[in-house]
């Protein structure tokens, strides 16, 4: 299993839903820290997460698809549900 940082930018009003429900649908397990930030587990690589996602996407938005390691650090106002899931899955 791999674990992705996902994080987008959607440019004017877009559909943040269907982007949200294919990052749920192709995660092996997720949290969300930050507002458009999406940490998941995924049998992917990086390339494929971000081929997949791109259909829910248009030209002028931004995506980003980074390929995480077993090191992390953060603040405690992430919350506890994130902090945890961090904790379970990217900590040795």
């Amino acid at each position: 299993m791999n674990f992705y940082l996902i994080s987008y930018d959607l440019i004017q009003d877009k559909n943040y839903k269907g982007l949200i429900d294919a990052i749920k649908s192709i995660a092996n397990g997720y949290c969300t820290p930050l507002k458009s930030v999406w940490l998941i587990g995924n049998s992917g690589t990086s390339s494929e997460v971000r081929n997949y996602l791109s259909g829910y996407i248009d030209s002028d938005d931004k995506l980003l698809v980074v390929k995480l390691s077993d090191e992390a650090a953060w603040t405690t106002s992430i919350g506890n549900d994130n902090a945890q899931w961090i904790l379970n899955h990217l900590q040795p």
